[in-house]
């Protein structure tokens, strides 16, 4: 059975018959007479769900990951339905009759992504059947849309698996014909590529016992928690669901300082856990793209934390910046700057801008900004959303712009800034469509383009003339050697027929052959040695001139030199202070161990342990993950822990907000599709005081414009647009300007957009 997708509602009816009586769970007298049914919610971007039994409601709010167990029914045909919890209109039901058979036990399982237009129902029909004594019964079901046929291990603590026979092989949408038995007792579960014992993909550690006549289904699900795993597993015991994480699943934490007359701040993640070290959250801008500018002897790097481009010079390191806030002026401002590339040609770097949606333009010599493409320039066909990352085709007169909201690649005209989709999963077709595209290079020996896509883990060749997609590497191309844990960047070393990946979670570089995407580690923390590591790596280019390549590192706020033949790594240029959370500075999230932690902050010129400028108490659960908001006036500080709703759901935005502005007073909020007064209408949220937050709230996608007013008044504090895209998540925090003295009262305020799904 298809599950239909729509834009804003979708919901399916499984029509199975006409009333339904359920029965007690578990069920009595002649099992050839009976039915026993449960529904499993599999599907990894698809929203909470409704079950419904004949169109009433059996189980609400049913999240990915969760279900029922079995009910036991009268046979007779039933009507079972999944229904989306979305903004927006009532679902649509679509229905489908199966044939069922008394004597029978169905589990329905909902998998498939909303984004590839792939939701499906699996079905699966056993026959009651008893367990003999002495076993267990094991049914293993592969639901990973993203993932290959992958092998299912059933252990002893410790053993190795090379030797091993796997439990079960399981290729995605399928399951084995039979029911596994094993002896009770005490395994460790873990999952690899099918046929790859040496690439573990999912450990569970040590499983609680396997008990006599226990029967287990163990769906192989997609990892959406915190965590490099791309893999969990949802165990369902015949009577509830829950599910089980890799044994190192973290948590993750970053810190946001909006205190407009706080100095930097240390902020510090103390563990209760005395065997675990203190957490230092550090701040140094939030580095993303890099470019060389050869002619001029500098590297570009864009650094959203100071919403500016910085030109790095490529002898001394020495930064300045080419433009910024008030450089050379204010016009047109950078305010989500993620990717650049020299137009040579043209004079000008290309920057691309996330939070407006644009392509801006960059004057090598001034500084000066223009707005090249948006949302109204030339028109408002074909807009951009998410633009992360870009590469120039001067041959075809076009920037190649990758846009990770829509997962596309646009071509923007150099000229006018016309858009076109080049490459989409409906252009040219929905072949190998991308997930998460994050990093572009021109290939044009090959006559394509390279696509660093970090949800699916793998490199994908565009045809610059047709836009179709081949997989030039991933973890069965051409092998899973050295596989990609979450590629963000790359660069072509043509003088040696590679590609050079950056990943972020890996920590490494990666030289992917052009030819046969074979993938060798070319620098991490262990190659050529441990000399200047990487730490959060974000962006590459290559420096022709120096041979090496140029890496930008958000963690450690650095541009690390790369030898191109031996990997060995120094340091060309980096901020002076590891730590020092400034004013409206966002740390990257840090993974740490799940416990209690006391997070304080002090200030980095005075540190003072013992006396913080405020500690809060939070639990950090394996899989989460969270922010620490530093908010209000230093002398009555106050640090909020907030969880982040970090698993994206395709067909809505996700937008919390959060007050942060001591000079704005009592505020309401408004959240309108852009274009639409706030005069006539009631507002969204009353009475939000400083410190309010909500959670993070699904939108049907489209443009809102986000305004904050006084209280009870329609005068305006301050507004911004922001796009709830699909499959996105974002703080839309109000804030105060810097107080730049004890007699500044902050104004005037502005809203500040965070994306949650960053790294």
């Amino acid at each position: 059975m298809t599950i239909f997708p729509r834009a804003v509602r979708r919901a399916v009816s499984l029509a199975l018959a006409s009333s339904f009586i359920l029965a007690s769970c578990g069920g009595g007298g002649d099992i050839d007479n009976e039915l026993a049914f449960r529904v499993i919610h599999a599907s990894p971007d698809s929203p909470p769900v409704n079950i419904l039994v004949d169109g009433i409601t059996f189980r609400s709010g049913v999240d990915y990951k969760g279900g029922t167990g079995f009910t036991f029914v009268t046979p007779r045909d039933y009507q079972f339905g999944i229904e989306a919890i979305l903004p927006g209109e009532d679902a649509l039901v679509i229905d489908e009759t199966v044939p069922l058979a008394a004597g029978t036990e169905i589990t329905v399982l909902a998998i498939g992504k909303d984004a590839t237009n792939t939701v499906q129902s699996l079905i699966i029909q056993n026959p009651f059947a008893d367990i003999p004594a002495g076993n267990t019964r094991l049914q293993l079901v592969h639901a990973a849309p993203d993932l290959p046929p992958v092998d299912i291990y059933l252990t002893a603590q410790g053993a190795s698996l090379q030797d091993a026979t796997p439990i079960g092989q399981v290729t995605y949408g399928a399951y084995p014909a039979d029911r596994q038995l094993v002896p009770p007792g005490q395994y460790v579960l873990r999952v690899t590529p099918a046929g790859d014992p040496a690439t573990v993909l999912f450990d569970s550690g040590l499983l609680p016992d396997l008990s006599n006549r226990e029967d287990l289904l163990i769906v192989v699900v997609q990892n959406t928690a915190a965590g490099p795993s791309p893999v969990s597993l949802i165990v369902n015991d015949r009577f509830s669901t829950f599910e089980a994480v890799d044994k190192n699943t973290p948590a993750e934490v970053r810190v946001v300082n909006v205190s407009p007359d706080a100095p930097l701040l240390d902020v510090i993640g103390d563990p209760v856990s005395t065997s675990f070290p203190e957490i230092p959250f550090s701040s140094t801008g939030n580095l993303s793209g890099i470019a060389v500018d050869s002619a001029n002897g500098r590297a570009l790097v864009v650094d959203n934390g100071l919403a500016a481009v910085v030109a790095v010079d490529l002898q001394s390191g020495v930064r300045t910046v080419l433009s910024g806030s008030a450089v050379p002026d204010t016009l047109n401002p950078l305010l989500g700057p993620a990717g650049i590339a020299v137009d040579s040609a043209n004079g000008r770097a290309l920057v691309a801008d996330k939070s407006q949606g644009a392509l801006l333009a960059v004057d090598l010599q001034t500084g000066a900004r223009t707005v090249l493409s948006n949302s109204f320039t030339p028109d408002t066909v074909n807009r951009l959303f998410g633009p992360v990352s870009l590469a120039v085709d001067s041959a075809n007169g076009r920037a190649l712009v990758v846009d990770n909201a829509q997962r596309a690649v646009l071509a923007v005209d150099l000229q006018t800034g016309a858009r076109t989709f080049l490459s989409n999963s409906a252009t040219p077709d929905a072949v190998n469509a991308f997930s998460g595209p994050a990093g572009i290079v021109l290939d044009t020996a090959n006559g394509r383009a390279l696509v660093a896509d970090n949800r699916l883990d793998s490199l994908l060749a565009v045809n610059l003339q047709t836009g179709g997609r081949t997989i030039l590497s991933n973890v069965v191309v051409p092998d899973a050697v050295n596989p990609f844990s979450s590629p963000v960047s790359l660069a072509l070393d043509a003088a040696n027929g590679r590609a050079l990946v950056v990943d972020n979670r890996s920590a490494a570089m990666f030289a992917v052959n052009l030819q046969t995407g074979a993938r060798t580690i070319l620098s991490n923390a262990t190659t050529p040695d441990a000399v200047n590591p990487f730490s959060g790596p974000s962006g590459v280019a290559i420096d022709d001139a120096n041979s090496r390549a140029l890496v930008v590192d958000n963690r450690q706020g650095a541009v690390v030199a790369v030898n191109l033949q031996t990997g060995a790594r120094s340091i060309l240029s980096a901020s002076p202070s590891a730590n020092g959370v400034a004013f409206l500075g966002t740390t990257d999230y840090v993974r740490v161990l799940p416990d209690s932690y006391a997070v304080r902050a002090e200030k980095t010129a005075a540190p003072n342990s013992a006396s913080p400028l405020f500690t809060v108490s939070s639990n950090l659960f394996t899989g989460q993950r969270a922010t620490v908001f530093t908010n209000g006036l230093l002398a009555s500080l106050v640090g909020q822990v907030a969880i982040d709703g970090i698993r994206p759901v395709f067909a809505e935005g996700k937008l919390r907000f959060l007050h942060g502005a001591p000079a704005a007073g009592t505020v309401d909020l408004y959240v309108l599709e852009t274009g639409t007064a706030i005069a006539d209408v009631e507002p969204t949220f009353q009475n939000l005081i400083l410190t309010s937050i909500t959670s993070h709230l699904g939108f049907a996608p489209a443009n809102y414009t986000i305004t904050f007013t006084k209280a009870d008044t329609k005068e305006v504090v301050a507004a911004q647009d922001v796009a709830a895209t699909p499959g996105t998540a974002h703080t839309v925090i109000l804030v105060d300007e810097v107080r730049v003295d004890a007699s500044s009262d902050g104004k005037p305020a502005s809203v500040l957009v965070l994306d949650d799904l960053a790294d």
